[in-house]
């Protein structure tokens, strides 16, 4: 029905508004969003710009899942969250600390350690969904709870299970350096 709705739109070259509370629909059907919050206008921008490169934590948050990593800083220029480190360009000497957001379809699950892993977890549960395999992990201390989404040749290629120790690695991330929200898509 979406996809039918979006045709007819193009077809007829009309323009129309949906308000929606539909974060997936809104991604799927809109040439431009404005994300709004309590009336004010968070963000406006095509839903590919706005889901990769959201301007601050509410739009990240709104759409769609992330997990969140408050343990970060950024160091003569170096972001670092655990193992993980990645040069950003703010060339600043000054520690400065950050809160990096990674999207559970962004974050790798290694079976071997590496010294960029961010932390070690621990499987918790695999729930296989279709065309994709949601993975909950914790950390080996319990203390922070994390999601993964894989692919099923990912999760084959893995060749992991329940209870088993992986590596997490961000394949993108999203770093907001609180309250000024300095943001880096790395």
């Amino acid at each position: 029905m979406r996809q039918w709705l979006r045709e007819i739109h193009h077809t007829l070259g009309i323009t129309s508004i949906l308000v929606t509370h539909d974060q997936e629909e809104a991604l799927e059907m809109a040439d431009q969003l404005v994300v709004m919050n309590h009336g004010q206008i968070e963000q406006v921008g095509s839903p590919d710009t706005l889901y990769q490169r959201p301007s601050n934590v509410f739009v990240t948050e709104f759409l769609g899942e992330v997990n969140v990593f408050e343990d970060a800083r950024i160091e003569q220029g170096e972001l670092h969250i655990g193992g993980y480190h990645e040069p950003v360009g703010n060339g600043t000497a000054e520690r400065q600390n950050v809160t990096v957001y990674v999207r559970p379809q962004e974050l790798a699950l290694l079976a071997e350690p590496t010294h960029q892993a961010i932390a070690a977890a621990v499987i918790d549960d695999v729930q296989a969904i279709g065309p994709q395999v949601r993975v909950g992990l914790h950390y080996d201390d319990g203390r922070k709870h994390v999601h993964a989404l894989l692919s099923p040749a990912e999760w084959r290629q893995l060749n992991a299970r329940q209870g088993q120790t992986v590596w997490l690695l961000p394949r993108q991330l999203t770093v907001f350096k609180l309250p000024e929200m300095v943001e880096y898509v790395i």
